[in-house]
């Protein structure tokens, strides 16, 4: 998007909030300076994400809650990077409640005939070196 597109989208209406903007935010993920967003001059933080940029005067504002009109950008750098780790947060919750269950398995006693969730029992694959019951179908597909 070039400066000019900026400009475009942004008619002179103030505040932001109450105009007629046909763009109010824009995040690019691949932070590329002076790139994809031609107006986007440095990478925003996590911990500061967001800068304004008002393409009426060609300037960023560090603090995106000014009165100031604008279209609020981020430009994080390492954004794609935060999502594979918040992705792992949320699987690993999700799979804390069946570890207990997976840990109790004995190897030596055959899975049907074990105290676990039947999800858990589901959840498994293989069991001893073989496809289990519910796997079975996965030699056929060789």
């Amino acid at each position: 998007m070039t400066k000019q597109d900026a400009n475009t989208l942004l008619p002179n209406f103030f505040p932001l909030m109450k105009s007629d903007s046909q763009l109010l935010a824009v995040c690019d993920i691949s932070a590329d300076i002076e790139g994809s967003l031609e107006f986007s001059s440095e990478c925003t933080t996590i911990d500061e994400p967001f800068v304004l940029y008002n393409p009426h005067l060609e300037r960023v504002t560090r603090n995106p809650f000014s009165a100031e009109q604008g279209i609020l950008m981020t430009t994080v750098d390492n954004l794609p990077a935060q999502l594979p780790g918040e992705a792992t947060d949320y699987f690993g919750s999700c799979l804390k409640p069946f570890l207990l269950d997976f840990l109790s398995i004995n190897l030596d006693l055959p899975l049907e005939s074990q105290n676990i969730d039947e999800a858990t029992l589901r959840a498994i694959v293989t069991y001893n070196g073989s496809l289990t019951a519910n796997y079975k179908y996965i030699e056929s597909l060789k």
